[in-house]
């Protein structure tokens, strides 16, 4: 007589592709990169009045970001990438291309992020609902008092996260995160101290990838003015070596590239210094012009969410 059916022992993010269709999620910064989520530059650039508010330089030229979007995007499939549009009308949300926020990347799926800043909460129901139709699964959505966003995640390596808190990410989003993290079996997530800004803008570094980026498994990127020295300790203690920014090349974006394998990345040109010394440690690098892009405060990590990555081993 045939047994009635049990419950399989089985982490869902094993099962990730055959249930949900695909592959979803990553486990590093650094894994081959086969899809990302984008959104292109749209009327939304239209709210942007006080720039100080919006946490803009200047006030945009639309057609010229959208070019340089459109730009970014040909580069992107160029490399063999499936980029996938996020297909909204998001309104206001003037900042809404900065897609890396809304959602962090882990195994099998995402965190959906709470965003800090009301200029930009709001965005996070048009990611989910892409999200669905994509079928990525969503892990968890931060709620309550927490706030989280992507620019703070970061894999160190496939058992190691580092999550900055401060302006934009606080200590009850890390704690909701951890839990995803570390219910995954991840050994180690690390908060890391953002600074910050006050009555001045621009200043601080209120997002972990624009002083802090990993580009292989032994080798990463930092502006030490713009990280707490715990990190650079960890990194030292790790045996992993660290290409060190300039002051006025970190301010333009310097650390903020997309990885698109271990050593290859795709990054803001314009940064002369940390180009030669990418090309001194062998860093494939690609340059794309995105200087009115990132004048909303973002470059190519920013401007990218990487819903699938090949995996690291451990």
């Amino acid at each position: 007589m045939p047994e009635p059916p049990h419950p399989s022992i089985v982490p869902m993010e094993n099962e990730v592709q055959r249930y949900w269709g695909k592959r979803w999620g990553a486990n590093s910064e650094i894994g081959k990169l086969r899809a990302v989520l984008v959104h292109h530059p749209g009327n939304e650039l239209k709210a942007i009045e006080d720039s100080t508010k919006w946490l803009w330089i200047g006030k945009p030229d639309i057609p010229r970001a959208q070019q340089e979007h459109h730009a970014m995007v040909e580069a992107l499939r160029s490399e063999g990438i499936n980029v996938l549009y996020l297909d909204r009308d998001v309104g206001d949300r003037a900042k809404m291309y900065f897609m890396r926020d809304q959602a962090s990347v882990t195994r099998g799926g995402v965190i959906l992020s709470r965003m800090a800043l009301d200029i930009r909460r709001g965005e996070e129901r048009f990611v989910s609902s892409r999200l669905g139709e994509l079928n990525v699964p969503i892990l968890r959505t931060v709620h309550a008092l927490g706030t989280l966003e992507g620019g703070n995640f970061m894999f160190l390596d496939p058992e190691t996260v580092l999550i900055g808190i401060g302006v934009r990410t606080n200590h009850e989003g890390f704690r909701q995160a951890s839990e995803v993290l570390t219910t995954q079996g991840l050994k180690n997530v690390i908060p890391v101290p953002q600074s910050a800004y006050l009555h001045t803008f621009p200043s601080g570094f209120v997002h972990l990838d624009v002083g802090f980026n990993v580009i292989d498994t032994d080798l990463v990127i930092v502006y030490p003015e713009g990280v707490p020295y715990e990190l650079i300790e960890l990194v030292r203690e790790r045996k992993m070596r660290a290409i060190e920014v300039p002051r006025q090349e970190a301010l333009q974006m310097s650390t903020n590239f997309l990885v698109l394998e271990p050593s290859k990345i795709m990054t803001a040109a314009g940064n002369p210094e940390t180009l030669r010394a990418l090309k001194k440690e062998r860093v494939d690098v690609i340059e794309v012009s995105v200087d009115e892009l990132m004048k909303g405060g973002g470059s190519v990590r920013c401007m990218t969410m990487p819903l699938m990555r090949d995996d690291i081993k451990k």
